[in-house]
């Protein structure tokens, strides 16, 4: 700690400061300089990255060649029916009709006196179709609570769902199928522990064949049908279309129905029909072309920021340059993908060889531009061709991913630099702890230095003092006068 000079009348706390800051100066100049270009290029590496990362991703959306093959299907009446369609599908237009939909089975049991009441032991066989399964009716159980459980918790179940409604004549257990179509319809068929398939008044098991249900033909102890099985019938330019689910994949090749609700008697027996059409989605690869161009004239306008050289006022001002200006990087990565946008494909016979020939091509500017009508009739008279030149092995796309990797991928360029950068920052603030902890020690070299010369001062001072009084008191020395 300095203090005041006492003895010399010297500001040493201002001296030593002022020492210690000249010292320090021109190295902390220097870390601030290096500190502040290394923040700056990692800003601008970071807008370069990002602007690489958006570019490739539209690259690997083009570079798909499903993406060409999509198809467009559309339903007139989407009340009715919808459709989907893969690649398979080939283009056309039908003339449909939905004269029925497929329908799941429904019955009901006997009605009995209420849901607790025991309905007997033995063991129900459901049947949906040719699928069954078995219930076993115990005393914990034998009950019509107790068999909706038994038959909603079985693990074999292929799909009955059982409830229980009370009418005007006493609880029934009520069955559907989970399956629509005749193929599906339920069936139940019983056994009691003594063997019994069918009972008798003084059967104390009676209630269990009350459950009995066969729907071929529709027999059993007062079980009834709430609803029938049914198949959907679709009629596909008049040729009759018979299937047991609303959802028929296997008609025409690649397209898939969905049937929603039939149409009325009046417009089945008028002949009246709903129109469906599939064709080629060419929005879907068009839509992914302007990503591309947009995502590549994003990328060269941020080059052209972090590389320009701007002038500022007069002559005699310094222009002002971007972060990267110079940088090879950039440079590099630029005059790559303008290689391959110009470059033909290598494919022989291919329909298209330039971006020129879609309607793409490149500004003054350095950037690409769309022919609107010239790319549109490209995807609508071949649009294998256009696929075949941006995707796979040999396509454009495929070609600018090889270019776009090493500064985007796994090697990485850039992200490498940005760590280079961060390293370089963490040495600048081991180099300023370094500084400061020199400087520190510097002051108080100084200070102490300092405090001695004072105290040195001081002890002469008195020294001083004490020869002047001495000489003073002398004998023979002539004292001078206060008036002389």
């Amino acid at each position: 700690m300095s203090i005041q000079g006492i003895n010399s009348g010297l500001d040493i706390p201002s001296i030593v400061s002022a020492l210690v800051n000249a010292d320090g100066a021109p190295k902390s100049a220097q870390l601030d300089r290096a500190e502040n270009r290394a923040v700056t290029s990692i800003s601008a590496l970071g807008k370069l990255q990002s602007a690489t990362s958006s570019f490739k991703s539209s690259l690997d959306e083009l570079n798909d060649p499903d993406l060409f093959n999509r198809r467009f299907a559309s339903s007139g009446d989407n009340a009715l029916f919808t459709l989907s369609a893969d690649k398979t599908a080939g283009a056309g237009s039908y003339d449909i009709a939905v004269e029925r939909l497929a329908e799941s089975h429904k019955i009901a049991t006997q009605a009995f006196v209420d849901t607790a009441t025991p309905i007997g032991t033995g063991t129900l066989t459901l049947g949906q179709g040719s699928e069954s399964f078995d219930i076993t009716l115990t005393a914990d159980n034998n009950t019509l609570e107790g068999l909706r459980d038994a038959i909603n918790s079985a693990e074999d179940n292929p799909g009955i769902s059982a409830t229980i409604v009370t009418d005007d004549d006493g609880a029934r257990l009520v069955l559907s199928s989970g399956e629509t179509g005749t193929d599906n319809q339920l069936s139940i068929t019983v056994k009691d522990d003594d063997g019994n398939e069918q009972g008798t008044a003084i059967d104390p098991n009676a209630g269990i064949f009350d459950l009995v249900y066969d729907p071929d033909p529709v027999t059993g102890n007062g079980s009834r049908e709430l609803n029938a099985a049914q198949d959907a019938l679709l009629k596909i330019d008049g040729l009759t279309v018979t299937r047991q689910s609303n959802t028929i994949a296997d008609a025409i090749e690649g397209v898939t129905f969905t049937l929603k609700a039939a149409q009325s008697a009046e417009d089945v027996l008028a002949g009246n029909t709903v129109s469906a059409s599939v064709s080629v989605d060419a929005g879907a690869s068009r839509s992914k072309v302007d990503e591309f161009v947009k995502a590549y004239n994003a990328l060269i306008d941020v080059t052209k920021e972090l590389t320009a050289v701007v002038a500022v006022g007069g002559d005699d001002k310094a222009p002002v340059a971007g972060p990267l200006v110079g940088d090879s990087t950039v440079r590099n990565l630029v005059s790559q993908l303008r290689a391959q946008l110009v470059n033909p494909t290598s494919d022989e016979g291919a329909a298209f060889s330039f971006l020129a020939d879609l309607g793409i091509t490149t500004t003054k500017e350095g950037k690409l531009e769309v022919d609107d009508a010239v790319l549109g009739a490209a995807l609508n008279d071949d649009v294998a061709g256009v696929a075949e030149f941006f995707a796979g092995e040999n396509g454009l796309m495929g070609r600018l991913t090889d270019v776009i990797d090493p500064y985007e991928g796994p090697a990485n360029i850039l992200q490498e630099r940005v760590d280079n950068l961060n390293e370089r920052l963490s040495s600048v603030d081991n180099d300023r702890e370094a500084l400061n902890l020199r400087l520190v020690k510097l002051e108080q070299r100084l200070n102490n230095q300092f405090n001695t010369m004072d105290q040195m001062v001081g002890q002469y001072n008195g020294t001083l003092e004490y020869i002047t009084g001495a000489l003073k008191n002398l004998p023979g020395v002539v004292r001078q006068s206060k008036d002389d």
